[in-house]
This record gives structure tokens, C-alpha cells and sequence, in this order.
């Protein structure tokens, strides 16, 4: 079947002795296609745009010596971070085909997240929250309230944040992956100095401008 894009995945790479080594211009020709076609001509790759998406492609092909150089590490998860529609969302939409099967993720914003505790319960996070999960990102930290099931008061992003933390040092265990808008001094007020001291030990922070 024809593609309907120019590039594709196998031509943003060369494979040298069974590596991949990739074009980070051509990578970004075949995010820029997708772009448009997800989101309409309007959206654009500028110089800021390219910075985080360099750091985010990096870490999606694990790229050891500049994820070391970059000071990245793999054991983390991607927290992106910037303002309103400066395109973390879409960055993280967009480099998923860079990522292998295995790491593949669901994107799910903060707010379903709690909309489907209180309709369901904990059986909602169940499946955030072991071993078996398969990875994800949580869209839109800072968007969601209170979760209420039954009476039941519940900091939902709070606790699978806190279950990912426990088990930071498993490497079996999924990495996730959030975008916010809110700054570092937002969340601390937002959730508290514990868990702003989480997300720095369990994330590679990428800022979006």
C-alpha cells in the first residue's frame, strides 16, 4: 500500500552492522507530515520546537552516548514541560513510532483519569499501577480535581505517581511519562514539596517554550 506521507520511518535512519543510526533532520520531515495531517497546516516545527524534540527522539531511539551527554537517562521517564499548546501533547503523539514495541504508550489526560476513578472506582487505576501496565502518559498534569467515588476522596494522580516512585529502582517495572503547564513551583504549591522531589528523581525534564 503507497504511503500517503513522503517520509517514512525506515528512511529517517541508515542501518550500519545492525544499528540505526538516524537523520534528526529527516526525523523531524516525518514529524513535520504528521503534524500537518494530525493537526492541520498551521502547525510548524520552530527552533525552540526542535530543542525538546531532539532530547525527546533521543531518549525514544536510546541513543546511550548522547542520552549520557544530555545527561538522560533511560531509568526515568520524559516530563515536558512549557506552556499551553507549546506542544508537548503533539511532541509525544508524534515521536511515539520512534519508540520500540515494547515501550510503546497510551497517551491519558489527567482529568479522564479522574473522571473514570469516580465512575469506577480503584478498578480505574488498577491497571496504572502494576507490573503488567503497560506504559503511559499522563497529559495534563495539574488539570484535574479532586476524585470523589462514593463519599471516597481521592488524590488519584497523587497515588500512581507514588506507585511509580515505589518501584523507581524496578526496571521491569513501565516507565510513564506526564506533560504539564504548570512551573516547578506550581506543582510544589499544587501537590506538595514531596511530590515535586518524585518527579525529579523519576524524570528526564524537557522544556517546551
Amino acid at each position: 500500500m503507497m504511503s500517503l506521507f513522503k517520509t517514512n520511518l525506515e528512511d529517517t535512519y541508515n542501518l550500519v552492522n545492525t544499528t540505526k543510526q538516524y537523520n534528526f533532520n529527516t526525523c523531524l520531515s516525518f514529524i513535520l507530515e504528521r503534524g500537518k495531517k494530525l493537526y492541520g497546516d498551521e502547525f510548524i516545527i520552530n527552533q525552540f520546537h526542535k530543542d525538546a524534540l531532539y532530547k525527546v527522539l533521543i531518549y525514544a531511539i536510546e541513543d546511550p552516548a548522547t542520552l549520557d551527554r544530555l545527561d538522560m537517562s533511560l531509568d526515568k521517564g520524559l516530563l515536558l514541560m512549557g506552556a499551553p499548546n507549546s506542544g508537548k501533547t503533539a511532541a509525544l503523539q508524534l515521536v511515539k513510532p520512534f519508540f520500540s514495541r515494547k515501550k510503546q504508550y497510551d497517551i491519558k489526560t489527567s482529568r479522564s483519569l479522574v473522571h473514570d476513578f469516580m465512575q469506577r472506582g480503584f478498578d480505574a487505576t488498577i491497571g496504572f499501577e502494576n507490573l503488567n501496565a503497560k506504559p503511559f502518559c499522563l497529559d495534563n498534569l495539574g488539570k484535574e480535581q479532586l476524585a470523589k467515588h462514593y463519599g471516597y476522596s481521592c488524590e488519584v494522580v497523587n497515588n500512581i505517581i507514588e506507585s511509580h516512585y515505589e518501584q523507581r529502582f524496578d526496571q521491569s517495572y513501565p516507565r510513564i511519562h506526564i506533560t504539564t503547564s504548570l512551573s516547578p513551583t506550581e506543582i510544589e504549591d499544587r501537590y506538595g514539596q514531596h511530590f515535586r522531589r518524585m518527579l525529579q528523581q523519576m524524570f528526564n525534564v524537557v522544556v517546551f517554550k
